[in-house]
């Protein structure tokens, strides 16, 4: 185990040195803490001389077989030979026809100046709510009582934006580290979703090309979009799937610190814990019938987790703003008011989230008959609230997080996989071009 950490150790401190060096230091400052890093050298001695200390006491393996080993090990995975190429064909895909929109068709007129940099090549990904997130990754969460009415960053939850504001720091704390360490924090937390869903997938189906076909899918579905952008729906779906797959192992660690991720993602993360609440006490094709239910304190740990992940951003918040649910009244400031109203005022944006919104509330039964009720929770819960709180707005993105309803697509779909994924990366190459040129895909 020490010549693990100290490993780990080494290549972290490399790793630091290497950010420092692109982007020239930075100060961190917790309490009476302060440490400050502006030259590359001093972590890449430090990381050299905890592998010199380590190899002088326990020469093997080396620090490259270990590399390698684990290297060898990832890409040995089958869920990595899975996950791999679709996630690099379809995020490359986006970020090509993100640029040709940009320079063929440019951006709105009367888009809003958010920039971090001259080039607008650079700014590609500070593309709609993306600089909400940004505001908080570099300056913190800011609250004026008086503009209660207006939109302000508290409505959005801290787990990205600290992820971004993680790697905004180590890469020198200006507006483009922010920007662009979101950006690799949402295609890490995508690839490494797709892996998570292929597992779940190959264990719910036993059926390993229609698991595959369930990633194929949803890395060239429409919406899928936003995977590759400076929005959470990376994160949630990354915790979202790996609290369902651990739970469903009694993995009962991991199924709780995903579902608190979940929580501490985006505001529908609590409801999370009905998911898992049915995986627990609802019916299940291996327990017999009449058999009791017995759920360990594990599993009744991993139901609670989304919730008390969402409850520490409302303690925070009712220090901060004085209500706990400031969160919920600052999405009116978007035109989000409950009521039936927002469903009968369609605009012609709308039905572009519709449609995927009313397939996938139709596919709930034949997913929740197939594939559990659980499944079918996850999606109606995923998607009434807001359809009842707004509309149909900004609904679309909303199923590219609905896993269950891609296993299910993968097993419908396996002979025909190809012809699926072609009208999907057409449709999501639609979705880039309005989303990078500022028009309101969702």
């Amino acid at each position: 185990m020490a010549p693990v950490v100290a490993d780990i150790a080494a290549l972290v401190l490399t790793f630091i040195a290497l950010a420092v060096a692109v982007g020239g230091g930075f100060r961190v400052s917790a309490g009476l803490v302060r440490v400050s890093v502006l030259a590359p050298w001093w972590p890449l001695l430090l990381g050299a001389a905890v592998a010199a200390v380590r190899h002088a006491l326990i020469p093997r393996p080396t620090l490259a077989a270990r590399i390698s080993g684990w290297m060898t090990g990832l890409t040995s995975l089958e869920s990595w030979r899975a996950a791999w190429p679709p996630f690099l064909i379809s995020r490359a895909g986006v970020l090509v026809v993100g640029v040709l929109a940009l320079l063929t068709i440019g951006i709105r007129p009367d888009a809003p100046p958010l920039r971090v940099a001259d080039n607008d090549l650079v700014n590609l990904p500070l593309r709609w709510d993306a600089g909400w997130y940004l505001s908080v990754a570099r300056i913190g969460y800011m609250w004026t009582p008086r503009d209660v009415g207006r939109q302000q960053n508290v409505a959005f939850f801290p787990a990205f934006p600290m992820a971004m504001r993680t790697m905004g720091r180590l890469f020198g704390g200006s507006g483009v580290a922010y920007l662009y360490g979101g950006l690799a924090v949402s295609h890490v937390a995508f690839l490494w979703a797709l892996m998570l869903l292929y597992q779940l997938a190959r264990d719910d189906l036993g059926d390993a090309p229609a698991a595959a076909a369930g990633v194929t899918l949803l890395a060239s579905y429409p919406f899928s979009v936003f995977h590759a952008a400076v929005y959470t729906e990376s994160m949630f779906l990354l915790a979202v799937v790996g609290a369902v797959l651990a739970f469903k192992r009694e993995r009962w660690v991991h199924a709780c610190l995903w579902g608190a991720l979940a929580g501490l993602t985006r505001p529908n993360g609590v409801l999370l814990s009905l998911t898992v609440a049915v995986l627990a006490f609802g019916p299940r094709p291996e327990r017999p019938q009449g058999e009791a239910r017995r759920v360990s304190v594990g599993g009744l740990a991993a139901i609670v987790a989304p919730i008390a992940g969402a409850a520490l951003y409302w303690l925070f918040l009712w220090q901060f703003t004085g209500n706990p649910f400031q969160w919920s009244e600052q999405h009116e400031a978007w035109g989000r008011t409950f009521g039936l109203e927002p469903l009968l005022d369609m605009h012609a944006y709308d039905v572009m989230n519709a449609v995927p919104v009313l397939l996938a509330l139709a596919a709930s039964i034949p997913i929740g008959i197939r594939l559990g009720w659980a499944y079918a929770v996850f999606i109606l819960s995923n998607l009434l609230p807001p359809l009842m709180a707004g509309g149909f707005m900004s609904t679309g993105r909303l199923t590219a997080t609905l896993f269950p309803l891609f296993i299910w697509l993968g097993a419908m779909t396996r002979r025909a996989t190809w012809a699926a994924v072609l009208i999907f990366a057409m449709l999501q190459g639609l979705i880039a071009v309005l989303f990078y040129t500022w028009r309101p895909p969702s």
